[in-house]
């Protein structure tokens, strides 16, 4: 079945460079999303929510560290 107006090449094509314009548009969009949330922007970003638990691991690491050392500490000492 096709219609009417696609009856050449000419057509054909014309809807192939279409159909890839907005596959191109659509693609851009999406790596334009994709970029967004993995550049830092204050605190929305996937980024920032990564940063933000890396620094709270890190504080935790450093609360446990100390604490086995206290204990290590008062066993040695």
């Amino acid at each position: 079945m096709v219609p009417d107006w696609a009856d050449s090449a000419q057509d054909w094509e014309a809807i192939i460079a279409v159909i890839a314009a907005v596959g191109a548009v659509i693609a851009y969009l999406i790596r334009a999303e994709i970029r967004k949330q993995f550049t830092p922007n204050h605190g929305t970003s996937l980024r920032d929510a990564v940063d933000r638990i890396e620094q709270h691991v890190l504080r935790v690491e450093g609360k446990v560290d100390g604490h086995i050392d206290w204990h290590m500490d008062r066993e040695n000492g």
